[in-house]
């Protein structure tokens, strides 16, 4: 089974551009290989540029299996979470202000990340302690 995602980076004009994650969404997993491995605009830009991924930890984009209509996305910050929850997606992570942020698609009262953007590394940490 797959824990979905949507990975953006946050634009001057006030939208995300962002792109669809198939796999490992959950903060230990996606989180973790982005808080290790894009620190910068530009090497998150350069992941978002590459389209939708079935996993980020193998790099396999859609695009190179030959699918198309895998292009990221551009939706307004204020919509970013419900469109990451109408993609089936869990997590909608987000690039900011050069910061990771993740927050949880639904509410759910056991996890603090569930209700607003937190930084990658806290939900880790919230996730880990109450999942394991």
């Amino acid at each position: 089974m797959s824990t979905r995602s949507r990975i953006g980076i946050s634009q001057e004009d006030g939208s995300v551009k962002s792109i669809y994650c198939h796999y490992d969404g959950y903060p230990d997993g996606v989180g973790q290989i982005l808080i290790e491995n894009y620190t910068s605009p530009v090497e998150v830009m350069n992941l978002i540029n590459k389209g939708d991924l079935s996993s980020l930890h193998s790099q396999e984009h859609f695009a190179d299996r030959g699918e198309t209509d895998v292009d990221a996305v551009v939706t307004p910050e204020n919509e970013y979470v419900s469109y990451t929850g109408d993609c089936w997606g869990r997590y909608a992570y987000l690039y900011k202000d050069g910061e990771w942020l993740v927050q949880m698609v639904g509410n759910d009262d056991d996890f603090e990340f569930s209700k607003q953007f937190t930084p990658v590394q806290s939900a880790i940490s919230e996730y880990q302690e109450k999942v394991y």
